[in-house]
């Protein structure tokens, strides 16, 4: 992957996190996040579909995978305002920190337990709550920080404890104005943290429509791969057999990705239809995220169905070779069964696994589904989505 010159995130005084390869997450275990109180997500494989009817938790089960990311980049909070289509409207604590905790005023600690193939993770937060008193004599006084039946309506920080086999980090977060009246939110530990940039790309949310603007930078960044290049272009020719290349294309210093037609023809990829464009992102995500976690909400939104056999069996190959672990999400049957008849035709059973989300008087559990147990339960005609 290439370096830029935005190596490095400064925070505050001595301590260095070396840059890490992301190792494929097992299993987790939830407390008090979104709609769990408490969950298992286990036998999670390389390739991990997550199915369930509406408000079932399959989202939450992303977010929670991609959670301890803030760690290393502050900013996955708005991410995940976005993602539930809060746009850029974030004003305060409560609106960007309260939808992460279960029942949102709720008080309870939020942590997160990731068992990896060879390591244990967790990441905990606690909300800490601020009452600014004021005196006549003194003007502001010092923060005072309680929890209370009211604390929902105040004002409060995140505090983070963040622990792995071989260290624990933990700090606050803060919301703070810039002189251009941004919301920046700051992250604050007893020593000075530098993050590796690159340690950030080891884990990617797939959401519409923000992947369009990667595609110039992911196209470059295996430009000069001929194998994967092939292989991009051997998915293209899965939507129009006349395409024989694809480029970035720079314009008064912005790229636009290109494809080229064997009549010489040259057109804006976007120009092809939303279905080409996210099949091809997906791909992208997939061979530049070699040993990481490509997470997909709602995998087959602008896929054409008749495609579903030829698309997912190469990004599912491609991943296994790449070591790129996906977990998605679905309501669709078919794309289950084209991924399960695609990984059967490998050999590959066991490498995937399907988690089924229950909801059910107020409880949410998760039934997980692996190799030959998934090609049972479509023979027995059970419900899967």
């Amino acid at each position: 992957m290439r370096i830029s010159s935005r190596l490095f995130i400064y925070i505050q005084k001595k301590l260095i996190v070396p840059e890490r390869t992301l190792i494929m997450i097992k299993k987790m275990e939830i407390f008090n996040f979104r709609s769990f109180q408490h969950i298992i997500i286990e036998n999670l494989s390389p390739i991990t579909i997550i199915g369930g009817k509406n408000n079932s938790g399959k989202s939450a089960v992303l977010e929670a995978a991609m959670l301890s990311n803030v760690l290393f980049s502050p900013d996955y909070f708005k991410f995940f305002s976005a993602v539930r289509n809060a746009g850029d409207q974030i004003f305060s604590p409560n609106q960007i920190w309260n939808p992460l905790f279960y029942r949102m005023e709720n008080t309870d600690e939020l942590e997160i337990k990731y068992e990896h193939a060879e390591e244990k993770t967790s990441i905990k937060f606690s909300k800490v709550y601020i009452d600014r008193m004021k005196s006549s004599n003194m003007g502001t006084a010092p923060m005072i920080r309680k929890f209370n039946d009211n604390s929902f309506k105040k004002n409060f920080t995140l505090h983070m404890k963040y622990t792995n086999k071989e260290q624990t980090i933990s700090g606050e977060y803060a919301i703070q104005r810039d002189m251009m009246n941004n919301n920046i939110i700051n992250f604050k530990s007893d020593a000075e943290i530098f993050f590796p940039i690159a340690s950030l790309e080891n884990i990617y949310y797939y959401k519409q429509p923000s992947y369009l603007s990667r595609l110039p930078e992911w196209i470059s960044q295996i430009s000069l791969d001929d194998e994967k290049m092939n292989l991009l272009i051997t998915a293209l020719q899965k939507f129009d057999k006349n395409i024989i290349d694809i480029a970035p294309i720079s314009d008064n210093n912005i790229s636009f990705v290109y494809v080229k037609f064997n009549s010489g023809d040259i057109i804006p990829i976007n120009y092809l239809g939303d279905g080409i464009n996210r099949a091809i992102s997906l791909l992208l995500c997939v061979l530049n995220f070699s040993n990481g976690i490509l997470l997909i909400d709602e995998i087959e939104n602008g896929l054409y169905f008749k495609l579903y056999d030829e698309i997912l069996p190469i990004l599912c190959e491609t991943a296994l070779s790449t070591n790129c672990q996906i977990i998605m999400t679905t309501h669709n049957r078919d794309i289950i069964q084209a991924v399960v008849a695609n990984m059967k035709k490998l050999d590959r059973l066991k490498d995937v696994c399907y988690q089924r989300m229950s909801f059910s008087k107020g409880n949410r559990q998760a039934f997980a589904f692996s190799g030959k147990e998934i090609v049972s339960s479509f023979d027995s005609n059970m419900e899967m989505r």
